[in-house]
């Protein structure tokens, strides 16, 4: 059964269904950039992942829709990212209130 996945070329769109349809897995890692689409309006059921390693190039409003739907998120990486907002941690923060371990290394904007 798989239970990380690595993804590349996709927009969030595309990204988010794929996490929904796959409620076995816990890992995802995204080293990618994002196309810049309109996702605020989107809407899929909990994405049901554990740990998200994020070394991409997202935009803040795609920080929030996806922090918007993984709810029981405990472990997460955000790496080098230069649009990670106070915005986006306050979604975080109200969506994934079980986090136990968090990284913003090199996030500038965080602080």
């Amino acid at each position: 059964m798989l239970k990380i996945l690595e993804v590349a070329n996709f927009d969030t769109t595309s990204l988010l269904l794929l996490l929904e349809s796959l409620e076995f897995l816990k890992s995802v890692y995204v080293d990618i950039k994002l196309n810049n689409d309109e996702t605020s309006s989107f809407n899929v059921k909990s994405i049901h992942i554990e740990y998200l390693c994020l070394h991409s190039k997202f935009e803040d409003k795609q920080f929030q829709c996806l922090f918007r739907q993984v709810p029981n998120l405990q472990t997460l990486d955000v790496v080098y990212s230069q649009n990670l907002t106070e915005d986006s941690i306050q979604v975080l923060a109200t969506n994934c209130q079980g986090l136990k371990s968090l990284n913003f290394s090199s996030c500038y904007k965080v602080t």
